[in-house]
């Protein structure tokens, strides 16, 4: 039994560890080591993954490529409308725009292995995303990584919007473009 829940525990531990170590990187000024930290994870997972999932690991990073990308472009507009910020950073430059793709391809780390019950249940990715979002946002802001807009209940709304589309889009297409094996 243990055998089966070690990949998602070992998965779920290593995004979270790399997206904590991020925001306190980012926190103090390095969020170009935070996103190095996250993409090493990303590498690291499909490396390691990549051996079990045949020639299925090209559909897995054209998706987490493909919504990572989606991800940093709806933030940068989201950054450039004063709803989210990178701390210390000025507004939407390269640093935000790597740093936030980073986030998002981490993020995708998950999908297969730590997420794959999500697949097909796009409702399952609409509630992690209205709830999720936020939350990853204000645990954000309290480290010091990032600023929530001055409309506050404005901004979390928009992004739980952001999420709870992102999330449920992202869970529905890996449903049908990756393998049902979780790792």
């Amino acid at each position: 039994m243990m055998r089966r829940w070690r990949p998602i525990i070992v998965n779920v531990l290593a995004f979270d560890a790399t997206w904590t170590i991020a925001l306190f990187a980012a926190a103090k000024g390095w969020a170009w080591v935070g996103a190095g930290v996250m993409l090493a994870n990303v590498l690291g997972y499909l490396v390691v993954t990549s051996k079990n999932a045949g020639a299925a690991w090209r559909r897995e990073l054209g998706l987490i490529a493909g919504f990572a990308t989606l991800g940093a472009a709806i933030d940068s507009v989201l950054c450039s409308r004063g709803v989210i910020g990178l701390a210390r950073s000025d507004g939407v430059s390269a640093e935000f725009v790597v740093f936030f793709f980073a986030l998002w391809a981490n993020f995708g780390t998950t999908v297969r292995v730590g997420f794959a019950w999500a697949w097909n249940r796009a409702w399952a990715g609409v509630l992690f995303g209205l709830i999720g979002g936020p939350l990853g946002y204000l645990i954000g802001e309290k480290i010091g990584a990032v600023t929530i807009g001055a409309e506050r209940a404005r901004s979390l709304g928009v992004l739980a919007a952001e999420f709870a589309v992102m999330m449920g889009a992202w869970f529905f297409v890996a449903g049908r473009v990756l393998p049902r094996r979780v790792a």
